[in-house]
């Protein structure tokens, strides 16, 4: 239920801070068209410390063009680059040109 109504949750603090960083990965599971609730909390309590980031989505059917446009709401930052792998591309291993691309990205 805290998918689906976008609520935030408790997560434990994190050792580095954010702050510190250039950049940031940001990857979530997407469930019911939303990012999870962790990932929601995290982005929301970091916001104001995030520079550069990227995102990367695991998914099993539909709604990750409107979950990764919320993560871009959210976090107030367009993403240098973005990776998608579907629960399909995991089992016949159609993800690894696609993490190959995402590496490659992140490299420049």
């Amino acid at each position: 239920m805290d998918v689906i109504f976008k609520r935030v949750t408790v997560i434990k603090k994190t050792e580095k801070d954010v702050a510190a960083y250039d950049g940031l990965v940001v990857g979530t599971p997407i469930w019911a068209s939303k990012m999870s609730p962790a990932v929601r909390t995290y982005v929301l309590q970091n916001k104001s410390h995030l520079r550069k980031v990227v995102f990367f989505c695991t998914y099993g059917g539909l709604g990750r063009e409107k979950a990764l446009r919320e993560i871009v709401d959210i976090s107030g930052q367009s993403p240098l680059a973005l990776l998608e792998v579907s629960h399909e591309e995991v089992l016949n291993a159609g993800y690894v040109s696609k993490v190959e691309k995402f590496v490659d990205e992140l490299g420049k």
